[in-house]
Formats: C-alpha cells, structure tokens, sequence
C-alpha cells in the first residue's frame, strides 16, 4: 500500500460537530519526538489528547466521538488514537522524520511492517505532513490520509492559522 489520501472524509455536519468537541477537550503538553529532532529543541512540544493507548479508552467522554470513524478506517486492532495540536510559529517548523509505533519483541523496540496510521485533518494551514520520500501531504480540513505504519513521516508547524490540528490513528 502507498500513501492513500481521501479528502471530504467525514459529512460536513458530522466533521462540523467533531471541529467543535476539539475545543472542549482537555489538552496537555508533550515533546514531539525523543530523538531524531531535526529543529531547535525550543520547538520540539506539542498539545495532545490521548483518546486511546494501552489497549483501552484514555478519554472516556470524549472517545465516543472516535468510535464511529474506526469503521470507515476500516481497524481491526486499533494501537493508539492521539489529538496533536501544534502552535503557529513564525516559519515553518519539521520536527523530525520518525514513525509511529514500535512492535516489543522480546523486550525491545522493533520497526514493523504490519499496521497502518491514518492522519485526519481538523483545520486546513499552511503546515503539512512530509514523508521521507519527499511526498507532502497539505493539511486540508476533513481530509485523512493513510499509509503503512513503518513509514517514516515527519509533522510540521503552520504559520498562516493559530494552530495545526490532526487526529492520528495507529491500527492493525
């Protein structure tokens, strides 16, 4: 599977509902990556909200409004579900290229191939999704991108909007 992008992912009442839960959900602060940071330490934090990790619901009031998307990803397994808020800054800001889940074989990190991350869109900005092949993926409201989970991506800042808002999704 290449990288599959589906724009107008949601209807637009259903996608104008989930926009408006966004500000009512508790935010908290978050280094964007351990390592492999490609700016200034100074911007390597974000806003998440963790909807669901460690095989159960992490936010019981507000992870209802995720279930019904599952189906239309098409998860089996569903791995983590995160809200990533990230400020405005004054030029644009790549954090570094990393993925998004590592398999614990034997009590260590391993890459794997197996599993898919999907990337939805809450806000259309200037910021956008890169992958290591140099694809860019713009950050347009309601769309939602999907591709393997081994394959290295990197997020980005926006300088045109408040903030950048995405909904990952990591799923088997």
């Amino acid at each position: 599977m290449d990288i599959k992008i589906i724009d107008d992912f949601m209807p637009d009442e259903v996608f104008e509902e989930f926009q408006s839960i966004i500000r009512e959900i508790p935010w908290h602060t978050s280094i964007v990556l351990d390592d492999e940071l490609q700016c200034d330490p100074i911007y390597n934090f974000m806003l998440i909200h963790k909807f669901y990790d460690k095989y159960k619901p992490q936010s019981e009031l507000f992870f209802k409004y995720i279930e019904p998307l599952l189906t239309h990803i098409k998860v089996r397994s569903l791995i983590r579900v995160q809200g990533n808020l990230t400020m405005r800054t004054e030029k644009i800001i790549k954090h570094g290229f990393h993925i998004d889940y590592h398999a614990i074989v034997d009590g260590e990190e391993q890459e794997t191939n197996n599993g898919f991350a999907s990337i939805l869109y809450l806000n259309t900005n200037d910021g956008y999704t890169e992958f290591e092949n140099g694809t860019k993926i713009k950050s347009i409201e309601n769309r939602l991108v999907t591709f393997p989970i081994s394959y290295k991506h990197t997020s980005t800042t926006c300088t045109d909007k408040s903030f950048r808002c995405v909904i990952n999704f990591n799923y088997f």
